[in-house]
């Protein structure tokens, strides 16, 4: 299961549209599982955005080992 959370603009704000209600804290501040959820806050940018993503890390680029003698 995927968790999520999102800050909106305002403390306290309440999301409802297309049957997905989700509430924010005092510090504007939501954290949910809920895929549906989650979906349809990620398009709510820039008023709401997701804090908890971190960039993915790219691989690490190695030097190819020389065989011992």
């Amino acid at each position: 299961m995927e968790r999520a959370t999102f800050k909106a603009g305002v403390p306290n704000y309440e999301y409802n549209r297309d049957g997905i209600y989700a509430h924010f804290n005092g510090d504007g501040l939501l954290v949910t599982n809920d895929a549906k959820v989650i979906a349809a806050l990620s398009t709510a940018q820039p008023f709401i955005k997701r804090i908890d993503e971190q960039p993915k890390a790219t691989p690490k680029k190695t030097r190819a080992k020389t065989p011992k003698k």
